[in-house]
């Protein structure tokens, strides 16, 4: 009796630490499970993660981009204006330069500005009494020869005959109203 006692306990022994290690192992298998899922989560959330990173990379970037080509264009425009300002500032300059320099042997007579009276009773013959299509007309019949207005025009077609188109247009331009 004494060994079927022993034997009884050495098989339940073995039967409760069978079952035992049988519910440490599915406990180690569930454990395994769980951590494999965590794992798998977290690397299914750090490659969205990765995608919204690179979408929000690219936004960016075509923001910037969108960004420098405005302020190229910007740039450009502002250039050229500026382009368009200093040409104009020169070709003024130039034009003053120019009717200065032309005017020259006009300014005894006429004045600096073409506002004296030409030693004729009337007050005809100052130029810039005359409308810029009259000067210029007037320049022309001088140059010609066609021309003797208040008996001037022997003296007027010496200075006037040396003039080109583009004086007679700057001076009409400066003098004419």
């Amino acid at each position: 009796m004494k060994k079927s006692i022993v034997l009884s306990v050495v098989v339940a022994t073995m039967f409760l630490g069978c079952s035992d290690n049988s519910s440490k192992n599915t406990e180690q298998t569930s454990v395994s499970k769980a951590k494999e899922q965590v794992a798998q989560s977290v690397k299914a959330v750090g490659e969205v993660a990765e995608q919204e990173v690179e979408k929000n990379i690219q936004t960016s970037s075509d923001a910037i981009k969108e960004v420098a080509d405005s302020a190229k264009e910007i740039a450009s425009n502002i250039k050229e204006s500026s382009e368009e300002v200093v040409a104009d500032a020169l070709s003024s300059a130039k034009q003053s330069i120019d009717v200065a320099s032309i005017t020259k042997a006009c300014v005894g007579c006429h004045g600096l500005n073409g506002e004296k009276n030409t030693m004729v009773s009337s007050g005809e013959g100052v130029p810039n009494t005359l409308s810029k299509d009259e000067l210029k007309s007037a320049l022309e019949g001088y140059a010609s020869g066609g021309l003797n207005k208040f008996g001037k025009g022997v003296m007027m077609v010496s200075f006037a005959k040396n003039l080109t188109a583009e004086q007679i247009d700057a001076i009409a331009e400066a003098w004419g109203k």
